[in-house]
């Protein structure tokens, strides 16, 4: 008989990757995306030469310091907040851009919702007249 001569087939180990590092790994690159999209507004306004979202609102608390210390009488400092607000909005020269006040919003979804206050009537027409059908 023939001997053979063979050798044994080694295989390399598999490399098993454990969940532990995929996870990691993930959460790093999760991190790393996070941080990217914060930074970006300012990395382009940087590169652009444009401002950030940011406002100097040193001068407006300047004037509002100077009215508080020489107004005669009580401020009510909502309202001059909201006169702010409402200046802002219509200095943007959008004629469409309108600040509301809480009053005002609750008044105006009010009106788009198509909700009535009466006395719950309702009308019908009979011989070219109004008439009540039901109350």
């Amino acid at each position: 008989m023939e001997s053979k001569n063979e050798e044994p087939i080694v295989r390399p180990a598999k490399r098993s990757v454990s969940l532990v590092r995929v996870v990691i790994i993930a959460l790093l690159i999760a991190v790393a995306a996070f941080v990217a999209g914060i930074r970006s507004t300012t990395w382009i306004a940087q590169l652009t030469g444009t401002k950030s979202g940011t406002l100097d609102l040193s001068s407006l608390q300047a004037l509002y310091t100077t009215l508080n210390s020489k107004y005669e009488g009580k401020l009510d400092t909502q309202k001059l907040i909201d006169g702010a607000k409402h200046g802002l909005a219509e200095a943007s020269g959008d004629p469409y851009t309108v600040y509301f006040t809480a009053d005002e919003a609750k008044s105006f979804m009010n009106d788009l919702e198509g909700t009535f206050d009466g006395i719950g009537a309702e009308l019908g027409k009979k011989d070219n007249n109004l008439v009540v059908i039901s109350t």
